[in-house]
């Protein structure tokens, strides 16, 4: 119960013993009675002295620490009855003075008191126990477990591998955690979940779980905001790459960095402030007026798109060339384009080369500006790399066939398509050729991000996507156990061998299962209703077998029409309302991407421009050529610099800016990207604090206000009695007097 005399006073009072169960099995022994703290394990000095720590009676606190002759001294740092000492106690109240009281004994541990004042929240206690003799920099950090005291982590309410920086970082505690830090204590990031080093090993074999959730503490605390306002910004890229690893909690933490990011990028209050903050670098335009419209945005997105529209155009054009007309054998006595084993190429073919060539220089500038990780994380990068690779395959496929058959020593260049090898590299180019088509014509669903009306629904499809791939898994487990089963069943009944029931009367199986692959087309095609119900007989008197196998036909149906697509639709149809939902959102987000990803200087010119040697790449490679021989000598260092971005400032005029520069001062510093953190960050804390001081008063509040007011009633107490006996010796003071004076008059 809650009383007068002070907060949580029930802590320290007994419980009655609850009424336990016997749970024995057998002749089993029942376990023993977990053994709790009472009354009667404490001594009276003790209790006392509890009691008034809990009251935040410092008077009694006073007196309770004074050791008289013949006494035994107070133990300051005994337990009560849930294994909290005096300081813990004060500390959970808030008290400071009772605080600084217990930390001027020579006796006292801290222990749990320093993490208890962290999940408080009072920088003051908390700066008071970190600058005790007794807390030195490790404990502060990694080597909080070796110094803790065994007793104490036995009931400590947190783990011994929670540090007091680690609990400043996972409960966003901003001041406190840049005075841990100024006190040089730092979390050690853990290892990779696959290390095999000493120390991981050792801790392994140890305690498994332990180990585990030191890394899961140790990555919520790399993961929070405050330890990345105020150290740096890696952490989320970390976490990403371990959350496929490890567990959800890891991927909720990449998400928490996400969130950070987002709501870091809400304090800017400019347009210089965003540009900083994505490209590392404020403004810089070219000089000219032309270069500046040129190397706008807007206009690379516009001649890019324009660009791949035109090489979209010349795939049909190839499609429907002259030449393709000359089909079979009709025309030329078979000494045409079409019996031509290693054509040349044609025009049009000349022209999707010279495009094929341009894309591939612009992936690669693109592989080269982003890097390898960033690359890769973009799917539509993974529809480029399919599609180059297969035009590149059929350059390559095209210009080997040209190069063998126009040898004069190959006499037969010429030879009608009907008598041609299998794997004739035409065969294969055409084939090529054909698959890069439908890469390339599903490239254009990239630009759908642009338009309000298809943007949505193709964000829609693309999250559909892994739905679909997740029903292909599924699928492909269920069609291969019964084309194995299937399969297993009609190995003997060959359909091309006949079946003679008698001499006269022959017949061929209609067996579509006899092998595993007959198997796989028959069951796939069977989705589409192409199959028949007969497919399943043999010519053999073989009744359960045909029994069998109908039976399996008819479970495969029900599996995969009845059950796997209608759990398809559903799994679609919940993703595309999930979407659909935040649909305006989506399309916003992944249409500001595409905006952002032509934002960066270079690449003006689309393909198959961009594969003209300029003035400008010779300048810059004569450039780098030479900076690779100083280097070499030892007279430069090479740093590869980011490009800056090509976004333009509103209003811009070049008499402005000449204006502005000569205004300003002269001395003034420059802002640089640091700059910029540095002030989102601010903003950041400040609004954070902002939001937790509009959360309202709570039951703590109320409950902190009932103890000071406590307190300061023990104060008033104290004090008058003071008072009582400073005024009882004045009247006896006087009352001597008047004796004296009396005793003197006779």
């Amino acid at each position: 119960m809650l009383t007068t005399a002070g907060r949580r006073l029930s802590r320290i009072g007994a419980s009655p013993r609850p009424r336990m169960r016997n749970y024995t099995l057998g002749n089993m022994p029942p376990p023993p009675a977990v053994n709790i703290r009472t009354h009667d394990m404490i001594s009276p000095q003790e209790r006392r002295f509890l009691e008034a720590a809990e009251r935040g009676d410092k008077p009694t606190l006073q007196e309770c620490l004074l050791t008289r002759e013949g006494e035994t001294p107070l133990n300051v740092n005994c337990l009560d009855s849930m294994g909290r000492s005096a300081l813990e106690i004060a500390v959970d109240n808030e008290n400071i003075e009772v605080v600084d009281l217990l930390l001027k004994h020579p006796d006292i541990r801290i222990g749990n008191a320093l993490l208890c004042a962290i999940r408080e929240g009072v920088y003051r206690l908390v700066e008071m126990q970190v600058n005790h003799p007794s807390i030195t920099r490790e404990m502060l950090g990694d080597g909080w477990a070796q110094h803790l005291d065994p007793a104490s982590a036995a009931s400590a309410e947190y783990s011994s591998d929670i540090s007091p920086i680690i609990l400043a970082a996972q409960l966003n505690q901003f001041e406190i955690l840049q005075m841990l830090l100024r006190k040089d204590a730092r979390i050690e990031r853990p290892h990779r979940y696959s290390c095999i080093c000493e120390t991981c090993d050792r801790e392994r074999l140890n305690d498994s779980l332990q180990y585990s959730l030191k890394r899961i503490n140790t990555y919520r605390a790399l993961a929070s905001p405050a330890w990345m306002s105020l150290t740096r910004f890696v952490e989320g890229k970390i976490l990403r790459g371990i959350c496929l690893r490890e567990d959800n909690s890891s991927l909720q933490l990449a998400e928490q960095c996400k969130q950070f990011a987002c709501d870091l990028m809400s304090q800017c209050r400019s347009s210089e402030e965003v540009c900083f903050v994505y490209f590392h670098w404020g403004y810089t335009m070219p000089k000219s007026r032309i270069g500046r419209i040129v190397r706008s945005p807007f206009m690379k997105f516009l001649y890019y798109s324009i660009s791949f529209g035109c090489f979209l155009l010349l795939l049909t054009l190839a499609t429907f060339e002259s030449y393709r007309s000359e089909k079979g054998e009709r025309k030329g006595g078979g000494r045409t384009r079409a019996s031509d084993r290693g054509p040349p190429p044609t025009f049009i073919e000349s022209l999707v080369v010279a495009w094929v060539l341009g894309m591939l220089w612009s992936e690669i500038k693109q592989l080269w500006e982003e890097g390898f990780t960033k690359y890769v994380h973009q799917w539509w990068n993974w529809l480029d790399f399919i599609m180059i690779c297969l035009y590149l395959c059929t350059i390559s496929v095209r210009l080997s066939a040209y190069w063998i058959y126009s040898s004069p020593d190959y006499l037969h260049r010429y030879t009608i398509r009907t008598h041609w090898d299998a794997y004739e590299p035409m065969l294969v180019a055409e084939a090529l050729f054909a698959v890069g088509n439908v890469f390339s014509f599903a490239r254009i669903i990239y630009l759908f991000q642009t338009n309000p009306y298809l943007g949505p629904l193709q964000i829609s499809l693309g999250c559909m996507l892994v739905d679909v791939a997740k029903f292909c898994f599924i699928f492909v487990l269920i069609i291969s156990s019964f084309s194995i089963g299937l399969a297993q069943l009609y190995w003997y009944y060959d359909p091309e061998t006949p079946v003679c029931l008698s001499p006269n009367e022959c017949i061929l199986e209609s067996n579509v299962f006899s092998s595993i692959a007959d198997s796989y087309l028959t069951l796939l095609w069977s989705l589409f209703s192409i199959t028949k119900v007969e497919d399943t007989d043999v010519a053999e008197n073989h009744h359960l077998t045909q029994s069998v196998g109908r039976a399996m036909f008819i479970m495969y149906h029900c599996t995969s029409i009845i059950v796997l697509l209608n759990m398809l639709i559903a799994m679609m149809s919940h993703s595309f309302q999930t979407i659909n939902d935040h649909a305006d959102l989506e399309w916003k987000f992944h249409r500001t991407k595409l905006w952002m990803a032509h934002f960066d200087e270079g690449s003006s010119l689309p393909p198959p421009f961009n594969i003209i040697i300029t003035p400008k790449a010779t300048y810059y490679f004569l450039f780098a050529l030479i900076n690779t021989c100083r280097c070499l000598l030892g007279k430069y260092t090479y740093t590869k610099n980011r490009n800056r971005a090509t976004i333009r400032r509103p209003g811009y005029s070049r008499k402005r800016n000449q204006m502005e520069n000569h205004d300003d001062d002269t001395n003034k510093k420059p802002l640089t990207y640091a700059d910029i953190i540095q002030r989102l960050v601010a903003r950041f804390i400040h609004q954070t604090k902002k939001d937790m001081k509009m959360d309202g008063v709570n039951e703590d509040d109320l409950l902190e206000i009932k103890q000071d007011i406590s307190s300061l009633r023990y104060e008033l107490r104290d004090d008058r009695r003071r008072e009582i006996v400073r005024s009882s010796s004045h009247i006896d003071a006087v009352k001597r007097d008047i004796m004296r004076t009396m005793s003197s008059t006779r």
